[in-house]
């Protein structure tokens, strides 16, 4: 591979004198050429600039994941269709039971009477009323987004749901947006409000707007505590969490 191989070996060549060796050790200008290239096929700046963004990222979506809280106050600020899109995109990255795909979406934020009417067969944080149920026209959400399936995939598709809501949460978080999982409405009137379909019915609604209450604090809990979320002194929600050894048996 270079002009002087003598330059790669370990140890003096055989046949060669001290002095002849000497010489050999000297590299061409062929030959440190050739080194460069190969150190740079070896370390190149897209693999360092490459491994320090995988590094990064790693970072960023453990902050996501810590981040990541229900919202129920919002900013009167519509939520962009691109944003909302990206959190369907998400939905359907999602993994579900046979791949079969069941969920579908119902986005409700263009048409803000319908906005307005479903908002209204909601219920929000029994723990913290009335402090935290948001008022419409105040801080209430300008987007939902209803998930949905046919009468006969049963409970299958509430475990696919659960799994797209995440992934969207996930997805809201990293935009800035909050988010609100919500299992508790109506569901025979928003079925009506929003015109679906005799076979299919509502599983879960996500409520997706802009922040406009600091993040709530996650705090560490252990079997025995209690896991009731509350509001501090300064109106700041706290929600504890039981550690990995209170939830984990290893085997």
């Amino acid at each position: 591979m270079f002009e002087n191989e003598a330059l790669w070996d370990l140890g003096t060549p055989i046949g060669k004198s001290d002095e002849e060796y000497g010489r050999a050790r000297c590299p061409t200008k062929g030959d440190i050429k050739r080194l460069r290239d190969m150190v740079g096929a070896m370390v190149s700046p897209e693999r360092v600039v490459n491994g320090n963004e995988k590094r990064r990222r790693d970072m960023e979506f453990n902050d996501v994941l810590r981040k990541r809280r229900t919202i129920r106050f919002y900013e009167r600020k519509d939520v962009d269709k691109a944003s909302l899109q990206k959190l369907l995109e998400a939905a359907r990255l999602a993994p579900c039971g046979g791949n079969m795909q069941r969920l579908r979406y119902i986005v409700v934020s263009e048409d803000r009477e319908k906005v307005k009417s479903v908002f209204e067969q909601t219920a929000w944080g029994a723990f913290v009323k009335p402090r935290r149920s948001p008022k419409w026209g105040e801080n209430a959400p300008l987007a939902f987004i209803l998930l949905t399936c046919s009468k006969e995939n049963g409970t299958v598709a509430h475990a696919d749901a659960g799994a797209a809501v995440q992934n969207m949460q996930l997805a809201a978080t990293d935009l800035g947006l909050g988010c609100c999982w919500i299992g508790s409405f109506n569901h025979d009137k928003t079925a009506e409000i929003l015109e679906l379909s005799e076979d299919m019915v509502p599983l879960y609604l996500l409520a997706v707007g802009w922040p406009a209450e600091r993040y709530p604090v996650s705090e560490d809990a252990v079997e025995g505590d209690s896991v009731k979320y509350y509001l501090d002194d300064e109106n700041r929600l706290h929600v504890p969490k039981l550690t990995v050894d209170s939830l984990t048996k290893w085997i």
